[in-house]
């Protein structure tokens, strides 16, 4: 690969990685934001005495993901996956405002 192909290759993942780090910011902070309204919802559980889970809801939240990840082409697993991990984190703010 000679010097020019070289650099227009470099300038071309500099443009695509600093879009990944855009949407890696887009995507933390919209994490964030569900946080706010998980902790808000865990207050207002806790005050009205109801249960941490919502098997029901769950449900519902990984049908809608999985149909959302095959949507956009993801791997539905991987997605479930993910979305397991921040239920239990989830489960563990409403457990800890409890105490």
């Amino acid at each position: 690969m000679d010097k020019a192909m070289k650099e227009i290759m470099e300038k071309e993942l500099q443009f695509l990685r600093e879009n990944i780090d855009r949407t890696d910011e887009k995507i933390i902070r919209l994490i964030g934001e569900r946080f706010k309204y998980t902790k808000q919802i865990g207050l207002c559980k806790a005050k009205y005495g109801l249960p941490i889970r919502n098997a029901k809801r769950e449900e519902e939240l990984f049908a809608r993901m999985g149909k959302l990840s095959k949507e956009e082409g993801l791997d539905d697993k991987m997605i479930k996956k993910i979305w397991k991990m921040i239920v239990r984190n989830v489960c563990m703010i409403h457990k800890s405002l409890r105490a």
